[in-house]
């Protein structure tokens, strides 16, 4: 007994001394700061920006981080995924060569990462209020950089507000990019299952067998809408889809990515780390009804700027074929779809060199009304 209560004691203290260090470590790592861009001599950059800053947009103090080796630059505004899930961390890991060719606005939106704020009104969490912020801050942007327009990226969610942004702001935007386009969600959702149910009957996956046989095909619609049945569905059907290559076409690269880009990086606090995951439970619970119950083909297929979508030909969240359907569906001045082969929905990630070039030699360049702007 006395053996057993001794060991129990140095498992406790080991324990106790690892949790000290790993937070010790976390703290040391996390300084919640933003490096300045220098020159091979140390300075500062003449005209740089690196700044984190907090704005009230739509009444509400709102969190960005603003990067651009050149002021003279063009503004790009990322609206990222979700609802409510800020991607600042892998965009900075993984895409920061954008911050030398764009002034980069890392927004985090309403009640996402940040930004979020217990006391945010529910009834303020409305796809048309999102609009109005992004509106909002884009006239905040154009105003302090001195820019008649700005450049327009969304991710996963961020394709749907900003596909409804610029059908309403059209004159504010150079163009736009969409990643992991939304386009009819609820087909996309059907197509997902059928692609988790096909990969688990091949692979004969027991477990995934009865977890997708439990949930049953994505049957939800305005008659028998259940916001709680659908996360239920969604929670089950999303984990196949990770472990299949339907999040990341390497399955093994999900939590480097979502994860691990977050832990390390300097520029969140331990204590914003934690609450960045705090709001996304309320943006999904009033935004994504919002997209399940949308079709863009039919309420946004003419839009006035060059548009851009990047898809991943494994996504399986925002499925491939859909977004192509919208594409197709799409009247635009210029319009281009452009295929990752070896990404799944989290494009600038898994292929950011690809990426990353088509955003500096092709969107920049092949945007005649930018040419036109900043070649005077």
């Amino acid at each position: 007994m006395k053996r057993l209560k001794k060991i129990l004691k140095i498992t406790g203290i080991t324990l106790a001394s690892l949790i000290v260090i790993i937070f010790i470590f976390l703290y040391i790592i996390s300084p919640g700061k933003t490096t300045a861009f220098e020159n091979k001599q140390g300075n500062i950059i003449e005209n740089s920006i690196a700044e984190m800053k907090y704005v009230k947009i739509g009444g509400v103090e709102q969190f960005m981080l603003i990067r651009g080796k050149s002021k003279d630059n063009p503004v790009l505004l990322i609206l990222h995924g979700g609802p409510g899930t800020p991607e600042t961390s892998p965009l900075r890991k993984y895409n920061s060569k954008l911050e030398e060719y764009y002034t980069v606005v890392y927004w985090e939106q309403r009640g996402a990462g940040k930004s979020f704020n217990k006391n945010i009104p529910d009834s303020s969490m409305t796809l048309d209020q999102f609009i109005e912020d992004t509106h909002e801050l884009t006239s905040y942007l154009k105003e302090q950089f001195k820019k008649d327009k700005i450049f327009l990226l969304g991710h996963s969610w961020g394709t749907f507000l900003g596909v409804k942004t610029i059908n309403k702001y059209p004159n504010d935007y150079h163009a736009y990019v969409g990643i992991g386009q939304v386009g009819d969600q609820t087909k996309s959702e059907k197509l997902s299952y059928q692609f988790v149910l096909k990969k688990a009957t091949e692979m004969n996956n027991i477990e995934a067998l009865k977890d997708l046989n439990e949930i049953g095909e994505f049957e939800f619609s305005n008659e028998n809408f259940n916001l709680r049945s659908i996360m239920n569905w969604m929670i089950t059907e999303r984990k196949w889809v990770m472990k299949f290559g339907g999040t990341t076409y390497n399955p093994d690269n999900f939590v480097d990515i979502v994860f691990f880009s977050i832990l390390f990086d300097k520029e969140y606090t331990i204590g914003e780390k934690i609450k960045s995951f705090r709001g996304a439970q309320l943006a999904v619970t009033h935004l994504f009804p919002v997209v399940i119950n949308s079709n863009l083909s039919k309420t946004d297929s003419e839009l006035e700027i060059p548009i851009y979508i990047l898809q991943g030909i494994n996504d399986y969240q925002a499925c491939h074929s859909v977004a192509k359907e919208y594409f197709d569906s799409l009247e635009a001045p210029k319009k281009e779809f452009i295929t990752f082969d070896k990404s799944a929905h989290m494009v600038p990630f898994e292929e950011p060199e690809k990426f990353n070039d088509i955003m500096i030699n092709k969107v920049l360049k092949e945007c005649t009304e930018y040419n036109n702007v900043y070649k005077k």
